[in-house]
């Protein structure tokens, strides 16, 4: 297996200020919440256990909270799959 650079991603912004930027309240028919703390997310990413240099797949990222955490704890790849186009450029 080849050597994996780490993402050297910039500070996660508050969930006000992503909402604010991209314009994304949050809709009652997606059942959105979002999970943005970087406290709570690493801890959500740590009990999938080690992940490092794995293939993840991740259903309903919304505007990225939890996908930037799987990068954070050495997720070689996330296959991240969203149906509200809306979040699509945060999470890009």
């Amino acid at each position: 297996m080849g050597y994996i650079q780490k993402l050297m991603l910039p500070p996660t912004p508050s969930a006000a200020d992503l909402l604010r930027t991209y314009k994304l309240p949050a809709l009652r028919r997606f059942a959105q919440n979002f999970l943005l703390d970087p406290r709570g997310t690493s801890k959500f990413v740590a009990c999938a256990g080690n992940i490092e240099n794995k293939f993840v797949i991740e259903v309903g990222p919304g505007p990225g909270g939890i996908t930037r955490q799987l990068f954070e704890h050495g997720a070689a790849q996330v296959a991240a799959i969203e149906k509200d186009i809306r979040l699509f450029p945060a999470l890009q």
